[in-house]
C-alpha cells in the first residue's frame, strides 16, 4: 500500500540500502495489497519495474477492470519500465531469479525461483504467488474464462519446481510464524521442511476444487 512505503525503505536503511541501491522492482500480482505502493518505490528508488503482460496492463490501469474485482480495489496507477517473459531469468549481482507465470488468482500473476549456498550446500527457493480464489467466480467468468484450467496449470508448475524453501505474499501461507520460532530456537532447518511447496500446493488445489464444485463445477 503507498502509506508502507516509509516503512518499506526504513527497513532498507536499517539493513543499509539506501534507496537508490534499489535496482529492480518485482510485482507477483497486481492487487492493491501487493502493487498499491509500486508508484511511490519506483518514484523514491528509481529502480525498474518489470512485471508480466497481463499485470503490467492492470498496474498501468491501477487495478481498473480487476477480473474478479472490477474497479473496486484500484491503486496508484504505475508503468512497468519492461514486461516479463515466461521463464525469464533476471540477473543481479550473483542473484539470478527466474520468472513463473502462474496465472489464477490474476491472470498475471508470477512466482519465482532461485538458488542460494548456504554452508556449502545449494537451496533452491521458491517464492510462489497467491494460489486462493477468495470469493471468486469461476465459471462463465467473461473477464477470465481460462480461470480454472489457469489454476490447475498452475498447480502443475509449482509442484514441478525444485523447492527447498518456500516464500509466498502473506506469510501465513507458508507458516512463518512458526518456522521462525522453531529457527529461534535451535532448528538450522526449520525454513527447509520438505516438502515445502507440495504441502502449499496441495492444500491451495484442494480448497480450489471443492470451490469450484460447489459453484456447479466438473
Amino acid at each position: 500500500l503507498p502509506e508502507s512505503v516509509p516503512h518499506i525503505l526504513a527497513n532498507l536503511a536499517a539493513i543499509g540500502v539506501q534507496p537508490h541501491e534499489v535496482k529492480l522492482l518485482l510485482n507477483s500480482h497486481a492487487h492493491v495489497d501487493h502493487a498499491g505502493g509500486l508508484a511511490e518505490l519506483q518514484r523514491s528508488t528509481g529502480a525498474r519495474l518489470m512485471a508480466s503482460p497481463a499485470s503490467a496492463a492492470l498496474l498501468g490501469r491501477g487495478g481498473l477492470g480487476d477480473a474478479q474485482y472490477g474497479d473496486d480495489l484500484t491503486y496508484p496507477a504505475v508503468r512497468a519500465d519492461a514486461q516479463l517473459r515466461d521463464g525469464q531469468v533476471l540477473r543481479l549481482g550473483r542473484i539470478e531469479l527466474t520468472a513463473h507465470f502462474t496465472p489464477g488468482h490474476t491472470p498475471g500473476s508470477t512466482s519465482w525461483s532461485w538458488r542460494e549456498i548456504e554452508d556449502g550446500r545449494a537451496l533452491d527457493l521458491v517464492y510462489a504467488d497467491s494460489l486462493s480464489a477468495p470469493g471468486y467466480r469461476l465459471l462463465g467468468n467473461a473477464a477470465h474464462p481460462d480461470i480454472v484450467a489457469d489454476y490447475r496449470a498452475s498447480f502443475a508448475r509449482l509442484r514441478a519446481l525444485p523447492c527447498a524453501v518456500l516464500l509466498t505474499p502473506h506469510p501465513d501461507f507458508f507458516g512463518f510464524a512458526d518456522k521462525r520460532r522453531a529457527a529461534e530456537a535451535g532448528e538450522t532447518a526449520a525454513f527447509a521442511r520438505a516438502p515445502a511447496c507440495g504441502d502449499y500446493v496441495q492444500g491451495a488445489a484442494t480448497r480450489f476444487e471443492a470451490q469450484l464444485k460447489a459453484q456447479g463445477g466438473p
